[in-house]
């Protein structure tokens, strides 16, 4: 594997373990390549199983958009800078017809075949660009099973609960 994959790789595990510490989470890091098949990072609490994708073959379209945005109508993907990783936690905007390129949703579906028990999700990176503005994807359906490993969100759940049976 060339230098440039694996230390974005890395880049991309220092990045997102800033992100999930600000989510009490434990961080990530990127996993040796020796006959590695399924995710680049450690999996931590989140149970994301994130596949780093650097490729010149990452389509440009996937940077149209900021904010948290929904690709497709059925099994609608959603993708996020990774600098605005929090804006997978609002509200999205309704789904247009973005079709996802068909490179994006074979890595998808790649990583969702790779195991049940884990949420897929790739981050996108194309050559020069920096890792804050790496695409972060992941299903629609599994946001709210990401959330329920989050204790920032648990924790506010389980407040909420309680005020409201008192």
């Amino acid at each position: 594997m060339k230098a440039r994959p694996r230390s974005v790789e890395r880049e991309v595990a220092n990045y997102l373990s800033g992100k999930f510490a600000e989510m009490q989470l434990d961080p990530v890091e990127r996993i040796p390549v020796l006959g590695r098949e399924g995710p680049d990072l450690t999996i931590n609490q989140s149970k994301l199983a994130i596949d780093v994708k650097s490729r010149l073959e990452v389509p440009k379209i996937m940077w149209r958009h900021h904010g948290a945005t929904k690709w497709g109508i059925t099994d609608p993907l959603v993708a996020v800078r990774l600098c605005e990783f929090e804006k997978l936690f609002v509200d999205l905007p309704r789904s247009e017809a973005i079709v996802p390129p068909k490179t994006v949703r074979g890595y998808m579906e790649h990583m969702a075949g790779w195991s049940q028990e884990h949420i897929p999700a790739i981050v996108l990176h194309r050559p020069r660009i920096r890792i804050a503005n790496a695409i972060f994807v992941i299903r629609e359906a599994d946001i709210q099973r990401l959330m329920n490993n989050i204790p920032k969100f648990t924790e506010a759940k389980w407040q909420d609960e309680e005020t409201s049976h008192s």
